[in-house]
């Protein structure tokens, strides 16, 4: 955490896509609340502060294990910066 804080700190991006893999492992069941713990506190950190608009997707459905991927993916994005997510069902911008 420290060191991606401190990157963050030091290139001053503007989008940050953080892709997890094995998010939490492969028992989810005994370890989601450190996944809760680690998202709490990256996204309340205050070198995030101004990333106004932030997407959490995490594969937290772990009742069938051969179907279970432990994947995480984060977006954050700069207050000065304008994003929309394609909703691929509703097919529009959101």
């Amino acid at each position: 955490m420290a060191e991606f804080i401190k990157t963050v700190n030091r290139l001053k991006p503007k989008f940050i896509a953080l892709h997890c893999q094995e998010f939490g492992g492969k028992d989810y069941r005994n370890t989601s609340a450190y996944v809760d713990d680690f998202v709490r506190t990256l996204i309340s950190n205050d070198e995030m502060i101004d990333f106004d608009t932030i997407r959490i997707f995490l594969d937290e459905d772990y009742s069938f294990d051969d179907k279970y991927t432990a994947l995480g993916s984060f977006y954050f994005i700069h207050k000065t910066q304008n994003a929309s997510i394609w909703n691929f069902d509703g097919k529009f911008f959101t």
